[in-house]
């Protein structure tokens, strides 16, 4: 059995796929399985894959594209390696890479994952002057950042142990670009990681990655849908000790009085954020907190918190904003609501007003 299994999901990146396999199998590390399944490019990447003739690789290819996460997902599954590494199609590592992630691994048991810092390169190769790198703190702290959304976890630097998998399971496929983030969270629920701060991972930028989404309407939704999502795993937090831990930066956290008023104090927290998509998840962790008569009893005596203290929130929301001429629009999601009424409107003309009409014309009435 490999030590190491290697995983690339590959998709349209004919240009730089060769670079990125040769980095790999240019590991001074060698005791490694190597499989990579292409999501069904429409470009030239697969016949470039099997230009190498190296036994260590396996290569699989999808009927139909299925996207990032999913392929990473099944061939996570395939691994049998004790740990497994993350690379992306146009990425690169430095050829001492994995030996010393597995040597930490290996010497360090109590640790779930290891990575490094990395230096973001532009589609020439070269260095964009952006460093993905951060300096070591324990689980709780990882979780206080990553609440605030904040990370230089680099995705393709990552090498993480088997068991971990098992034990928390996959990627999230239900989510286009905070799947790894998503996971990052529930990593450090329960697990110690570890950067070793040497730049050993080249991540791509793409100057379609750049650009792309940047102004376009359905990846906002998207990045605020799974936002909401992620802080969602916060909410399970029912550790006083815990939660103070994380929050080790709050004040109310040091003293939250009880277990059940972590949801109400996370809400409180994340109103504390510039991002409106935060202030919305806030108000509505507050809402939900609310929903239990005790409970909301016991915020109005420990923090001076009343329904009408909510009420006025909601009434503030800043995901809602006031639109041109007279109507609203949500304009996180872009929902036009001066458009649902027209929808009404006419809705309303053809499946009542008109049978109406007809009924009363046979009547010899007039509407």
């Amino acid at each position: 059995m490999p030590k190491v299994s290697i995983i690339t999901a590959s998709y349209n990146h004919e240009k730089f796929i060769k670079k990125c396999i040769g980095s790999v199998l240019g590991q001074s590390f060698k005791d490694f399985e190597y499989i990579i399944i292409d999501d069904c490019s429409n470009d030239n990447s697969v016949n470039i894959i099997k230009r190498f003739d190296d036994v260590r690789i396996k290569l699989s290819v999808n009927d139909e594209n299925s996207g990032q996460f999913v392929t990473a997902k099944k061939a996570i599954r395939l691994a049998r390696g004790e740990y497994i590494a993350i690379i992306n199609s146009d990425d690169m590592w430095e050829p001492e890479k994995l030996q010393k992630q597995v040597d930490f691994l290996d010497k360090n048991p109590e640790y779930a994952a290891v990575f490094t810092n990395a230096d973001l390169i532009d589609e020439n190769d070269r260095s964009t002057g952006i460093k993905c790198e951060s300096t070591n703190r324990n689980r709780f702290e990882w979780l206080n950042i990553l609440f605030n959304g904040c990370t230089c976890l680099c995705h393709p630097s990552v090498l993480i142990r088997k068991s971990v998998h098992d034990e928390i399971g996959y990627y999230e496929c239900r989510m286009a670009m905070g799947a790894d983030m998503e996971f990052w969270v529930r990593l450090c629920g329960k697990y110690e990681i570890f950067i070793l701060q040497e730049e050993l991972t080249k991540f791509r930028l793409l100057n379609s990655e750049l650009n792309e989404g940047a102004d376009k309407q359905t990846s906002r939704v998207a990045r605020v849908f799974e936002l909401n999502q992620i802080l969602s795993h916060f909410l399970l937090i029912s550790d006083l000790e815990d939660f103070k831990k994380i929050f080790y930066n709050k004040k109310e956290a040091q003293n939250p009085g009880d277990k059940e008023l972590i949801p109400y104090y996370l809400g409180k927290f994340a109103l504390e954020s510039e991002l409106d998509s935060y202030k919305h998840w806030g108000i509505r962790a507050i809402y939900n907190a609310f929903s239990d008569e005790k409970i909301a009893e016991k915020i109005k005596q420990t923090d001076n918190f009343t329904y009408k203290n909510l009420i006025n929130l909601i009434k503030n929301d800043p995901v809602y904003t006031e639109y041109d001429k007279g109507h609203y629009e949500y304009k996180t999601f872009g929902y036009n609501f001066k458009q649902m009424f027209k929808c009404i409107e006419q809705n309303f003309r053809k499946s009542v007003l008109k049978p109406l009409k007809r009924k009363l014309k046979n009547k010899n009435y007039s509407l």
